[in-house]
Protein backbone atom coordinates (compact mmCIF):
# COMPACT_ATOMS: atom_id res chain seq x y z
CA UNK A 1 0.00 0.00 0.00
CA UNK A 2 2.75 2.46 0.89
CA UNK A 3 4.58 2.04 -2.44
CA UNK A 4 1.52 3.23 -4.36
CA UNK A 5 1.39 6.60 -2.62
CA UNK A 6 3.25 8.59 -5.39
CA UNK A 7 0.91 7.18 -8.04
CA UNK A 8 -2.07 7.92 -5.85
CA UNK A 9 -0.92 11.52 -5.33
CA UNK A 10 -0.51 11.98 -9.10
CA UNK A 11 -4.03 10.63 -9.70
CA UNK A 12 -5.46 12.84 -6.99
CA UNK A 13 -3.77 15.89 -8.55
CA UNK A 14 -5.27 15.04 -11.95
CA UNK A 15 -8.70 14.53 -10.39
CA UNK A 16 -8.39 17.82 -8.51
CA UNK A 17 -7.51 19.69 -11.74
CA UNK A 18 -10.51 18.20 -13.54
CA UNK A 19 -12.73 19.02 -10.54
CA UNK A 20 -11.59 22.66 -10.67
CA UNK A 21 -12.47 22.87 -14.38
CA UNK A 22 -15.85 21.29 -13.74
CA UNK A 23 -16.42 23.62 -10.79
CA UNK A 24 -15.74 26.71 -12.91
CA UNK A 25 -18.01 25.49 -15.69
CA UNK A 26 -20.86 24.74 -13.26
CA UNK A 27 -20.52 28.17 -11.61
CA UNK A 28 -20.59 29.93 -14.98
CA UNK A 29 -23.66 27.96 -16.03
CA UNK A 30 -25.36 28.82 -12.73
CA UNK A 31 -24.60 32.54 -13.11
CA UNK A 32 -26.00 32.51 -16.65
CA UNK A 33 -29.19 30.75 -15.52
CA UNK A 34 -29.61 33.28 -12.69
CA UNK A 35 -29.37 36.17 -15.14
CA UNK A 36 -32.09 34.55 -17.24
CA UNK A 37 -34.30 34.11 -14.18
CA UNK A 38 -34.04 30.29 -14.34
CA UNK A 39 -33.70 29.82 -10.61
CA UNK A 40 -34.19 26.07 -10.53
CA UNK A 41 -31.37 25.55 -13.01
CA UNK A 42 -29.13 28.07 -11.22
CA UNK A 43 -29.42 26.27 -7.89
CA UNK A 44 -28.78 22.88 -9.53
CA UNK A 45 -25.61 24.20 -11.15
CA UNK A 46 -24.35 25.81 -7.93
CA UNK A 47 -24.80 22.62 -5.93
CA UNK A 48 -23.14 20.67 -8.74
CA UNK A 49 -20.19 23.07 -8.43
CA UNK A 50 -19.97 22.37 -4.69
CA UNK A 51 -19.88 18.63 -5.42
CA UNK A 52 -16.93 19.19 -7.78
CA UNK A 53 -15.00 21.32 -5.26
CA UNK A 54 -16.28 21.08 -1.64
CA UNK A 55 -13.63 23.59 -0.54
CA UNK A 56 -15.69 26.31 -2.28
CA UNK A 57 -18.73 25.59 -0.12
CA UNK A 58 -18.89 29.10 1.38
CA UNK A 59 -18.75 30.78 -2.04
CA UNK A 60 -21.44 28.45 -3.40
CA UNK A 61 -23.61 29.11 -0.36
CA UNK A 62 -23.47 32.87 -0.99
CA UNK A 63 -24.55 32.33 -4.57
CA UNK A 64 -27.43 30.11 -3.48
CA UNK A 65 -28.51 32.76 -0.98
CA UNK A 66 -28.54 35.31 -3.80
CA UNK A 67 -30.97 33.06 -5.68
CA UNK A 68 -33.16 32.74 -2.60
CA UNK A 69 -33.15 36.54 -2.22
CA UNK A 70 -34.45 36.90 -5.76
CA UNK A 71 -37.03 34.20 -5.14
CA UNK A 72 -38.14 35.94 -1.96
CA UNK A 73 -38.53 39.18 -3.93
CA UNK A 74 -40.86 37.31 -6.27
CA UNK A 75 -42.89 36.07 -3.33
CA UNK A 76 -43.23 39.59 -1.90
CA UNK A 77 -44.29 40.88 -5.29
CA UNK A 78 -46.88 38.13 -5.59
CA UNK A 79 -48.35 38.92 -2.17
CA UNK A 80 -48.58 42.59 -3.05
CA UNK A 81 -50.35 41.72 -6.28
CA UNK A 82 -52.88 39.55 -4.46
CA UNK A 83 -54.01 42.59 -2.45
CA UNK A 84 -54.65 44.55 -5.63
CA UNK A 85 -56.49 41.77 -7.43
CA UNK A 86 -59.60 43.84 -8.24
CA UNK A 87 -57.70 46.74 -9.80
CA UNK A 88 -54.76 44.94 -11.35
CA UNK A 89 -55.95 41.55 -12.54
CA UNK A 90 -53.26 41.22 -15.21
CA UNK A 91 -50.48 42.06 -12.79
CA UNK A 92 -51.86 39.54 -10.34
CA UNK A 93 -51.85 36.78 -12.94
CA UNK A 94 -48.24 37.56 -13.88
CA UNK A 95 -47.27 37.46 -10.24
CA UNK A 96 -49.06 34.13 -9.83
CA UNK A 97 -47.06 32.70 -12.70
CA UNK A 98 -43.85 33.91 -11.08
CA UNK A 99 -45.00 32.41 -7.77
CA UNK A 100 -45.41 29.06 -9.52
CA UNK A 101 -41.83 29.33 -10.72
CA UNK A 102 -40.83 30.18 -7.17
CA UNK A 103 -42.25 26.95 -5.81
CA UNK A 104 -40.63 24.98 -8.60
CA UNK A 105 -37.29 26.64 -7.97
CA UNK A 106 -37.02 24.99 -4.60
CA UNK A 107 -36.81 21.58 -6.20
CA UNK A 108 -33.21 21.94 -7.16
CA UNK A 109 -32.55 18.31 -6.36
CA UNK A 110 -35.02 15.52 -7.12
CA UNK A 111 -35.88 13.11 -4.37
CA UNK A 112 -37.64 13.01 -1.06
CA UNK A 113 -36.41 16.26 0.49
CA UNK A 114 -35.24 19.63 -0.74
CA UNK A 115 -33.45 22.30 1.25
CA UNK A 116 -35.28 25.63 1.48
CA UNK A 117 -34.36 29.02 2.92
CA UNK A 118 -36.69 31.80 4.05
CA UNK A 119 -36.96 34.33 6.85
CA UNK A 120 -33.28 33.79 7.76
CA UNK A 121 -33.71 30.09 8.44
CA UNK A 122 -33.19 26.81 6.61
CA UNK A 123 -35.68 23.97 6.52
CA UNK A 124 -36.64 20.99 4.39
CA UNK A 125 -39.69 20.67 2.15
CA UNK A 126 -41.45 17.76 0.46
CA UNK A 127 -42.27 17.47 -3.23
CA UNK A 128 -45.42 19.55 -2.66
CA UNK A 129 -43.41 22.42 -1.23
CA UNK A 130 -44.66 21.85 2.33
CA UNK A 131 -42.21 22.17 5.25
CA UNK A 132 -41.28 18.85 6.86
CA UNK A 133 -41.72 19.79 10.47
CA UNK A 134 -39.94 16.74 11.89
CA UNK A 135 -36.69 17.85 10.18
CA UNK A 136 -36.74 21.20 11.98
CA UNK A 137 -35.63 24.78 11.25
CA UNK A 138 -31.96 25.74 11.32
CA UNK A 139 -29.54 28.64 11.22
CA UNK A 140 -27.32 26.66 8.83
CA UNK A 141 -28.02 23.42 7.00
CA UNK A 142 -26.67 21.27 4.21
CA UNK A 143 -28.26 18.74 1.90
CA UNK A 144 -28.70 15.12 2.92
CA UNK A 145 -25.68 13.07 1.90
CA UNK A 146 -25.69 9.55 0.51
CA UNK A 147 -25.03 8.31 4.04
CA UNK A 148 -28.48 9.61 5.00
CA UNK A 149 -27.39 12.52 7.19
CA UNK A 150 -27.62 16.30 6.91
CA UNK A 151 -25.32 18.60 8.87
CA UNK A 152 -27.26 21.38 10.61
CA UNK A 153 -26.77 24.13 13.16
CA UNK A 154 -29.55 25.65 15.29
CA UNK A 155 -30.12 29.38 15.44
CA UNK A 156 -30.21 31.75 18.38
CA UNK A 157 -33.03 34.27 18.45
CA UNK A 158 -32.44 37.89 19.51
CA UNK A 159 -35.39 40.25 19.96
CA UNK A 160 -34.58 43.89 19.20
CA UNK A 161 -37.01 46.62 20.29
CA UNK A 162 -36.73 50.10 18.75
CA UNK A 163 -38.95 53.22 18.80
CA UNK A 164 -40.20 55.03 15.71
CA UNK A 165 -39.18 58.67 16.25
CA UNK A 166 -42.20 59.92 14.26
CA UNK A 167 -45.04 57.87 15.73
CA UNK A 168 -43.31 56.81 18.94
CA UNK A 169 -44.50 53.28 18.31
CA UNK A 170 -42.32 50.43 19.41
CA UNK A 171 -40.98 48.20 16.64
CA UNK A 172 -40.04 44.62 17.45
CA UNK A 173 -37.53 42.81 15.27
CA UNK A 174 -36.52 39.19 15.57
CA UNK A 175 -32.99 38.38 14.47
CA UNK A 176 -31.80 34.81 13.99
CA UNK A 177 -28.11 33.94 14.13
CA UNK A 178 -26.54 30.52 13.74
CA UNK A 179 -25.26 28.95 16.96
CA UNK A 180 -21.90 27.25 17.36
CA UNK A 181 -23.46 23.81 17.93
CA UNK A 182 -23.64 21.34 15.07
CA UNK A 183 -25.79 18.25 14.67
CA UNK A 184 -26.27 15.45 12.22
CA UNK A 185 -29.93 14.68 11.54
CA UNK A 186 -31.20 11.59 9.80
CA UNK A 187 -34.23 11.38 7.56
CA UNK A 188 -36.50 10.77 10.55
CA UNK A 189 -35.37 14.00 12.21
CA UNK A 190 -33.28 12.35 14.93
CA UNK A 191 -30.43 14.63 16.07
CA UNK A 192 -26.85 13.66 16.91
CA UNK A 193 -24.70 16.31 18.58
CA UNK A 194 -21.41 16.49 16.68
CA UNK A 195 -17.94 17.42 17.84
CA UNK A 196 -14.85 17.73 15.65
CA UNK A 197 -12.61 19.35 18.26
CA UNK A 198 -12.18 19.16 22.05
CA UNK A 199 -15.05 16.73 22.70
CA UNK A 200 -14.20 16.57 26.39
CA UNK A 201 -15.69 20.05 26.74
CA UNK A 202 -19.06 19.13 25.25
CA UNK A 203 -21.56 16.93 27.11
CA UNK A 204 -24.20 14.85 25.38
CA UNK A 205 -22.17 14.11 22.25
CA UNK A 206 -23.69 11.41 20.04
CA UNK A 207 -21.38 11.79 17.02
CA UNK A 208 -17.65 12.35 16.64
CA UNK A 209 -15.97 13.33 13.39
CA UNK A 210 -12.21 12.73 13.08
CA UNK A 211 -12.01 11.92 9.36
CA UNK A 212 -8.95 13.01 7.33
CA UNK A 213 -7.02 14.20 10.39
CA UNK A 214 -3.81 12.20 9.69
CA UNK A 215 -4.34 10.18 12.84
CA UNK A 216 -1.78 7.41 13.41
CA UNK A 217 -3.73 5.76 16.21
CA UNK A 218 -7.33 5.27 17.21
CA UNK A 219 -8.21 8.36 19.35
CA UNK A 220 -8.41 7.31 23.01
CA UNK A 221 -10.67 10.21 23.96
CA UNK A 222 -13.39 8.49 21.96
CA UNK A 223 -13.89 6.09 24.84
CA UNK A 224 -14.93 8.92 27.14
CA UNK A 225 -18.29 8.84 25.35
CA UNK A 226 -19.87 5.38 25.66
CA UNK A 227 -23.18 6.77 24.34
CA UNK A 228 -21.73 7.49 20.88
CA UNK A 229 -23.92 6.43 17.97
CA UNK A 230 -21.84 7.76 15.05
CA UNK A 231 -18.04 7.66 14.79
CA UNK A 232 -16.24 8.93 11.67
CA UNK A 233 -12.55 8.02 11.25
CA UNK A 234 -12.23 7.79 7.46
CA UNK A 235 -9.04 8.77 5.66
CA UNK A 236 -6.47 8.45 8.44
CA UNK A 237 -3.44 6.18 8.98
CA UNK A 238 -4.85 4.00 11.75
CA UNK A 239 -3.43 0.45 11.82
CA UNK A 240 -5.13 -1.07 14.87
CA UNK A 241 -8.58 -0.92 16.40
CA UNK A 242 -8.18 -1.31 20.17
CA UNK A 243 -10.18 -3.99 22.00
CA UNK A 244 -11.89 -1.17 23.91
CA UNK A 245 -14.04 -0.62 20.82
CA UNK A 246 -16.39 -3.10 22.45
CA UNK A 247 -17.26 -0.56 25.15
CA UNK A 248 -19.03 1.70 22.64
CA UNK A 249 -22.14 -0.42 22.90
CA UNK A 250 -24.50 2.14 21.35
CA UNK A 251 -22.59 2.64 18.10
CA UNK A 252 -24.84 2.40 15.04
CA UNK A 253 -22.57 3.81 12.31
CA UNK A 254 -18.81 3.22 12.26
CA UNK A 255 -16.72 4.74 9.46
CA UNK A 256 -13.15 3.39 9.17
CA UNK A 257 -12.54 3.49 5.41
CA UNK A 258 -9.18 4.45 3.87
CA UNK A 259 -6.92 3.55 6.79
CA UNK A 260 -4.19 0.89 7.23
CA UNK A 261 -6.17 -1.57 9.36
CA UNK A 262 -4.98 -5.17 8.90
CA UNK A 263 -7.14 -6.97 11.46
CA UNK A 264 -10.29 -6.55 13.54
CA UNK A 265 -10.43 -7.28 17.28
CA UNK A 266 -12.89 -9.93 18.38
CA UNK A 267 -14.46 -7.30 20.66
CA UNK A 268 -16.05 -5.68 17.62
CA UNK A 269 -18.67 -8.37 17.95
CA UNK A 270 -19.88 -6.61 21.11
CA UNK A 271 -21.28 -3.69 19.09
CA UNK A 272 -24.66 -5.38 18.89
CA UNK A 273 -26.51 -2.21 17.77
CA UNK A 274 -24.18 -1.59 14.82
CA UNK A 275 -26.08 -1.09 11.56
CA UNK A 276 -23.35 0.01 9.16
CA UNK A 277 -19.62 -0.74 9.23
CA UNK A 278 -17.42 0.85 6.56
CA UNK A 279 -13.91 -0.65 6.14
CA UNK A 280 -13.24 0.16 2.49
CA UNK A 281 -9.59 0.63 1.46
CA UNK A 282 -7.74 -1.09 4.31
CA UNK A 283 -5.35 -4.08 4.56
CA UNK A 284 -7.76 -6.71 5.86
CA UNK A 285 -7.08 -10.31 4.87
CA UNK A 286 -9.23 -12.08 7.47
CA UNK A 287 -12.43 -11.41 9.41
CA UNK A 288 -13.24 -12.41 13.01
CA UNK A 289 -16.13 -14.79 13.31
CA UNK A 290 -17.50 -12.48 16.03
CA UNK A 291 -18.84 -10.25 13.25
CA UNK A 292 -21.59 -12.82 13.01
CA UNK A 293 -22.98 -11.52 16.31
CA UNK A 294 -23.89 -8.19 14.68
CA UNK A 295 -27.39 -9.25 13.72
CA UNK A 296 -28.54 -5.65 13.14
CA UNK A 297 -25.81 -5.01 10.59
CA UNK A 298 -27.25 -3.92 7.24
CA UNK A 299 -24.06 -2.94 5.41
CA UNK A 300 -20.49 -4.22 5.71
CA UNK A 301 -18.24 -2.42 3.23
CA UNK A 302 -15.01 -4.36 2.56
CA UNK A 303 -14.17 -3.01 -0.88
CA UNK A 304 -10.49 -2.65 -1.83
CA UNK A 305 -9.16 -4.99 0.83
CA UNK A 306 -6.88 -7.98 0.00
CA UNK A 307 -9.45 -10.26 1.54
CA UNK A 308 -10.06 -13.84 0.47
CA UNK A 309 -13.36 -14.89 -0.98
CA UNK A 310 -13.84 -17.57 1.68
CA UNK A 311 -13.59 -15.00 4.48
CA UNK A 312 -16.46 -13.02 2.99
CA UNK A 313 -18.57 -16.12 2.41
CA UNK A 314 -18.02 -17.18 6.02
CA UNK A 315 -19.49 -13.92 7.36
CA UNK A 316 -22.24 -13.81 4.73
CA UNK A 317 -23.55 -17.15 5.99
CA UNK A 318 -23.68 -15.76 9.53
CA UNK A 319 -25.32 -12.51 8.38
CA UNK A 320 -27.64 -13.48 5.50
CA UNK A 321 -29.54 -10.17 5.67
CA UNK A 322 -26.43 -7.98 5.54
CA UNK A 323 -25.23 -6.44 2.27
CA UNK A 324 -21.49 -7.18 2.13
CA UNK A 325 -19.44 -5.16 -0.32
CA UNK A 326 -16.12 -6.77 -1.14
CA UNK A 327 -14.87 -10.24 -1.94
CA UNK A 328 -17.49 -12.01 -4.00
CA UNK A 329 -20.05 -9.24 -3.65
CA UNK A 330 -18.01 -6.43 -5.19
CA UNK A 331 -14.43 -7.54 -5.66
CA UNK A 332 -15.42 -10.26 -8.12
CA UNK A 333 -18.49 -8.55 -9.51
CA UNK A 334 -16.79 -7.38 -12.71
CA UNK A 335 -15.92 -10.92 -13.79
CA UNK A 336 -19.33 -12.11 -12.69
CA UNK A 337 -20.99 -9.33 -14.65
CA UNK A 338 -19.20 -10.00 -17.92
CA UNK A 339 -19.82 -13.73 -17.82
CA UNK A 340 -22.88 -14.20 -20.04
CA UNK A 341 -24.08 -17.31 -18.24
CA UNK A 342 -24.20 -15.29 -15.01
CA UNK A 343 -25.91 -12.09 -16.16
CA UNK A 344 -29.00 -13.02 -14.16
CA UNK A 345 -26.89 -13.44 -11.03
CA UNK A 346 -25.31 -10.03 -11.55
CA UNK A 347 -28.78 -8.53 -12.06
CA UNK A 348 -30.02 -10.11 -8.82
CA UNK A 349 -27.02 -8.67 -6.99
CA UNK A 350 -27.72 -5.19 -8.38
CA UNK A 351 -31.27 -5.40 -7.04
CA UNK A 352 -29.93 -6.32 -3.63
CA UNK A 353 -27.35 -3.51 -3.66
CA UNK A 354 -30.15 -0.95 -3.82
CA UNK A 355 -30.82 -1.76 -0.18
CA UNK A 356 -27.54 -0.05 0.68
CA UNK A 357 -28.92 3.33 -0.30
CA UNK A 358 -32.55 2.91 0.59
CA UNK A 359 -32.10 5.85 2.97
CA UNK A 360 -30.03 8.00 0.62
CA UNK A 361 -31.11 11.29 -0.86
CA UNK A 362 -29.72 10.31 -4.26
CA UNK A 363 -29.63 6.62 -5.20
CA UNK A 364 -29.90 7.32 -8.93
CA UNK A 365 -26.60 5.54 -9.61
CA UNK A 366 -27.97 2.31 -8.18
CA UNK A 367 -31.16 2.58 -10.26
CA UNK A 368 -29.07 3.25 -13.37
CA UNK A 369 -26.84 0.24 -12.65
CA UNK A 370 -29.90 -1.92 -12.18
CA UNK A 371 -31.28 -0.77 -15.53
CA UNK A 372 -28.02 -1.59 -17.30
CA UNK A 373 -27.77 -5.05 -15.78
CA UNK A 374 -31.45 -5.75 -16.44
CA UNK A 375 -30.67 -5.31 -20.14
CA UNK A 376 -27.92 -7.92 -19.97
CA UNK A 377 -30.24 -10.34 -18.17
CA UNK A 378 -32.96 -9.88 -20.81
CA UNK A 379 -35.40 -7.95 -18.59
CA UNK A 380 -36.06 -5.12 -21.02
CA UNK A 381 -39.28 -3.75 -19.55
CA UNK A 382 -37.61 -3.58 -16.14
CA UNK A 383 -34.61 -1.84 -17.72
CA UNK A 384 -36.97 0.88 -18.96
CA UNK A 385 -38.61 1.28 -15.54
CA UNK A 386 -35.28 1.45 -13.68
CA UNK A 387 -33.85 4.03 -16.09
CA UNK A 388 -36.96 6.17 -15.63
CA UNK A 389 -36.57 5.88 -11.86
CA UNK A 390 -32.92 6.97 -12.03
CA UNK A 391 -33.87 10.07 -14.00
CA UNK A 392 -36.75 10.80 -11.64
CA UNK A 393 -34.41 10.72 -8.64
CA UNK A 394 -31.71 12.79 -10.34
CA UNK A 395 -32.46 14.46 -13.70
CA UNK A 396 -28.82 15.60 -13.88
CA UNK A 397 -27.68 12.00 -14.46
CA UNK A 398 -28.33 12.56 -18.15
CA UNK A 399 -26.27 9.61 -19.41
CA UNK A 400 -29.11 7.37 -18.21
CA UNK A 401 -31.16 8.46 -21.23
CA UNK A 402 -28.94 6.06 -23.19
CA UNK A 403 -30.16 3.17 -20.99
CA UNK A 404 -33.74 4.30 -21.42
CA UNK A 405 -33.39 4.40 -25.20
CA UNK A 406 -31.72 0.98 -25.28
CA UNK A 407 -34.44 -0.45 -23.07
CA UNK A 408 -37.07 0.69 -25.55
CA UNK A 409 -35.01 -0.53 -28.49
CA UNK A 410 -34.39 -4.02 -27.05
CA UNK A 411 -38.07 -4.22 -26.12
CA UNK A 412 -38.92 -3.61 -29.79
CA UNK A 413 -40.25 -0.10 -29.18
CA UNK A 414 -38.20 1.67 -31.85
CA UNK A 415 -40.42 4.80 -32.08
CA UNK A 416 -39.86 5.55 -28.39
CA UNK A 417 -36.13 4.92 -28.68
CA UNK A 418 -35.90 7.08 -31.79
CA UNK A 419 -37.51 10.03 -30.01
CA UNK A 420 -34.77 9.94 -27.38
CA UNK A 421 -31.95 9.66 -29.92
CA UNK A 422 -33.32 12.58 -31.93
CA UNK A 423 -33.83 14.74 -28.84
CA UNK A 424 -30.34 14.18 -27.45
CA UNK A 425 -28.37 13.86 -30.68
CA UNK A 426 -25.46 16.32 -30.72
CA UNK A 427 -26.03 17.53 -27.15
CA UNK A 428 -23.48 17.54 -24.35
CA UNK A 429 -24.30 14.97 -21.67
CA UNK A 430 -23.98 16.22 -18.09
CA UNK A 431 -22.39 13.82 -15.63
CA UNK A 432 -20.47 11.82 -18.25
CA UNK A 433 -18.78 14.95 -19.70
CA UNK A 434 -19.14 13.50 -23.19
CA UNK A 435 -21.37 14.28 -26.13
CA UNK A 436 -24.49 12.13 -26.18
CA UNK A 437 -23.64 10.62 -29.59
CA UNK A 438 -20.51 9.13 -28.08
CA UNK A 439 -22.36 7.84 -25.01
CA UNK A 440 -25.00 6.19 -27.22
CA UNK A 441 -22.44 4.47 -29.43
CA UNK A 442 -20.23 3.35 -26.54
CA UNK A 443 -23.18 1.71 -24.78
CA UNK A 444 -24.19 -0.12 -27.95
CA UNK A 445 -20.60 -1.31 -28.38
CA UNK A 446 -20.59 -2.65 -24.81
CA UNK A 447 -23.77 -4.61 -25.44
CA UNK A 448 -22.38 -6.04 -28.67
CA UNK A 449 -19.19 -7.05 -26.84
CA UNK A 450 -21.43 -9.01 -24.47
CA UNK A 451 -23.07 -10.70 -27.48
CA UNK A 452 -26.30 -8.74 -27.04
CA UNK A 453 -27.47 -7.50 -30.43
CA UNK A 454 -30.56 -6.10 -32.12
CA UNK A 455 -31.26 -5.18 -35.76
CA UNK A 456 -32.09 -1.61 -34.72
CA UNK A 457 -28.55 -1.01 -33.45
CA UNK A 458 -27.63 -0.22 -37.08
CA UNK A 459 -30.50 2.26 -37.28
CA UNK A 460 -29.06 4.15 -34.32
CA UNK A 461 -25.59 4.26 -35.86
CA UNK A 462 -26.96 5.63 -39.13
CA UNK A 463 -29.20 8.13 -37.33
CA UNK A 464 -26.28 9.57 -35.37
CA UNK A 465 -24.18 9.96 -38.54
CA UNK A 466 -26.70 12.32 -40.18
Amino acid sequence: MKSSIPILLFCLLAIETQAQNNYTQAIQQGDAALRRGEYKTAIKKYFAAEAFDPSKKDLVQRKVETVFDKIEALRVEAERAFKQVKEEQEKTQAALNRADKLVDAFYFYAGRFALAYNDYQYYFIDINGNPIEKLGYWGEAGQFTNEGFARVSPYDVDTIVTTDTTTYEQLVQVRRTSSLDYFLIDTTGKKYLVSTDEPEKEPGIAALGFSFNQLKEFPEKTFNYPALEILELNGNEIEKIPPRIGTLKQLRFLYLSQNNINSLPSEIGELIDLERLYLKGNDLTTLPVELGRLTKLKILDLENNPIHQKEVEKIQKLLPNCLIRGGYSYGAISSLYWSSERFQEAYDYAKKSLEEKEFAFDNSYEWATLSWRAMHAGHYEEAIQYAQKALEVNPLRESVVSYLALGYLLNNQWPEAEKIYLKWKGRFCQGSFKYCNRVFLEDIAKLEAANITHPDFEKVKQLLKK
